[in-house]
């Protein structure tokens, strides 16, 4: 292996490594939003649960999904707190 072909391949093996890191940090953040989505979901549906029996739940649809995914449990009890209000 020459001089030259090294240093291309060094050149090729660290940019690849970069594109990983940077596909590596957004995949993260990705994976934590359908974490968060899947978790509010099972949340309101087991609050729903409990308290179905008085007549109070808030429904699972995309938009109550999205703000669990971005809010988190906080989220997830503004929801309630907004339908207990309204």
């Amino acid at each position: 292996m020459s001089g030259q072909t090294f240093i291309v391949t060094m050149i090729i093996i660290c940019l690849a490594g970069a594109v990983l890191i940077i596909f590596a940090k957004k995949m993260r953040f990705i994976l934590r939003l359908l974490l968060n989505a899947c978790l509010g979901a099972v949340l309101i549906f087991v609050i729903n649960f409990f308290t179905g029996m008085f007549n109070f739940s808030v429904g699972v649809n995309p938009m109550t999904v999205l703000i669990s995914a971005v809010l988190g449990v906080p989220g997830v009890m503004s929801l309630f707190l907004i339908q207990a209000i309204l």
